[in-house]
Parts: C-alpha cells; structure tokens; sequence
C-alpha cells in the first residue's frame, strides 16, 4: 500500500487542528466563567443552575489558516440577567487578544442573535465569535 505525501499532510493537520481546538477549550472556558459562573462545553448540563452557558468552538475552512468559530449560548429565565451577561460576553471577545509563549488568539464577535421561542420561559441568546488562532509552538 502506497501511502501519498498529501494524505499525511491532512491527517498531520486535522491531529493539529484537535489539539488546537483543546487548547482553545482550556483557554476560553475560564474567559466565559468569568461573565457567567456555570458554563459547559457541547452540551447542557443537567446539574446547573440558571443563568447558564454552552459553547462550542468549530474549524471554520479558510485554506492554510486555522480559524476557528466560538458558540456561546447562553440561558435564562430572566431577560435582564440574561442581556447583561450577553453583553459582557459580547464586549470581552469584541477584538479580544491573548499571546503567550505558545499561541496567539485574536477574536471579533461575528453575531449575536435572539433565539426566544415564545412558548419558553428560557430565554436564549446566540454569540458567534470568528477566532483567529496562530500556533507559535517551534517543532
């Protein structure tokens, strides 16, 4: 079996951008526990209280660049409570920067969406968040 350059070169990539996205995990999930105290990672978590936080972080396909796209949801039965965390969340990652001896994240906030169904009393707001993640780590 003849295994092709390109082929390694992608399987190479996709370990990299997963070790990545777990950096990125590690470092955002405090940033957001900071606005809002219970924050998950993919999916709710049956054990939190209200207000709460869900966030995701997805490859967004750019060519040679690792960009990557945070989702924060966050939940509430109260409106104000939940703007105000919206808010906060919103203005943190608003041209956002952090660099340390192994990656540089810059962030600017894509959308933030109302997501209300009117039949719930939770009430749900969406924040899209372009990151743009360089790996400074020497091999």
């Amino acid at each position: 079996m003849k295994i092709q350059l390109s082929d390694i070169l992608t399987r190479v990539k996709k370990w990299v951008m997963v070790i990545n996205t777990d950096l990125l995990k590690k470092h955002m999930k405090p940033e957001i526990v900071s606005i809002c105290s219970n924050v998950s990672y993919g999916e709710y978590d049956p054990d939190m209280s209200m207000p709460y936080a869900v966030f995701t972080i997805d490859d967004i396909d750019v060519g040679e660049r690792e960009d990557k796209q945070l989702e924060v949801n966050i939940y509430s039965d109260d409106i104000k409570e939940l703007e105000i965390i919206a808010d906060s969340i919103a203005n943190k990652f608003k041209n956002y920067k952090y660099i340390n001896d192994s990656f540089l994240i810059f962030t600017n906030v894509n959308s933030r969406n109302s997501m209300d169904d009117d039949k719930s009393i939770i009430k749900r707001r969406r924040i899209l968040i372009d990151i743009y993640f360089y790996d400074r780590s020497v091999s």
